[in-house]
């Protein structure tokens, strides 16, 4: 179990280097808190409702509490065979109402999931999305790939298991060049009740890595229930 907490400990460690190391370029940090409400209504759909906001921890080096955005997010997915998915969804976000530059946004959502039976510990996920601003429609391609390793639960308050992914982003949009974004991240998770999970961990993205270059570290706290 030591060696989980290592990993976590491991990874907060290097991202954090790295707010020191671009603390002269772009660097953001953030807080992402989300409620998910998860629903089976057979054994092949399903559906969630998910509530979640994004806060303004360090910006501009300077430290700073303050809130981004909030996102309210809805998909449905349909089971294909015994590990396979499709999914669609909506998203509406809601920007900052005290910002004059803060812009809400609808995002439309497509997404497949599947899992190879010799390597059931990894999942693959393809997503589509497009995001309708206020000037401009941006289209994106995603592709993630998880890995979600069941822990021995030695006591009430050990995890329950770890999670590790990575996911590039592809983003097109009019008049715009390509943007090519990272993302990396770890976390634990524990099975709190029978039907209700809390995962904590850290996330870190690399954006519009070849253009102009910004660096930004979400600390994540994510609750789902069951219903």
């Amino acid at each position: 179990m030591k060696n989980y907490w290592h990993c976590i400990h491991i990874l907060a460690t290097v991202i954090g280097s790295l707010s020191i190391s671009y603390a002269q370029e772009e660097f953001t940090t953030f807080t992402e808190p989300f409620i998910s409400l998860k629903y089976n209504a057979t054994k092949s759909y399903s559906a969630q409702l998910q509530l979640g906001n994004r806060n303004y921890l360090y910006q501009d080096n300077n430290y700073a509490h303050k809130v981004q955005l909030l996102d309210l997010t809805h998909i449905s997915a349909l089971k294909i065979g015994t590990a396979s998915k499709i999914g669609m969804g909506a998203r509406y976000r809601l920007g900052d109402p005290f910002n004059n530059d803060a812009e809400n946004e609808i995002r439309l959502i497509q997404l497949y999931k599947w899992r190879f039976e010799k390597a059931s510990f990894f999942q693959h996920q393809i997503q589509l999305e497009e995001r309708f601003l206020s000037d401009i429609t941006k289209f994106r391609m995603r592709y993630a790939l998880q890995c979600t390793l069941p822990l021995k639960n030695q006591s009430a308050s050990s995890p329950d298991y770890l999670k590790i992914y990575t996911e590039p982003l592809w983003q097109l949009s009019p008049d715009h060049k390509p943007e090519l974004e990272q993302r990396v991240g770890s976390g634990l998770g524990w099975n709190i009740m029978h039907d209700a999970t809390l995962d904590i961990g850290l996330q870190y993205r690399l954006k519009n890595y070849l253009n102009s270059t910004g660096h930004q570290l979400f600390a994540i706290l994510g609750f789902t229930v069951l219903i």
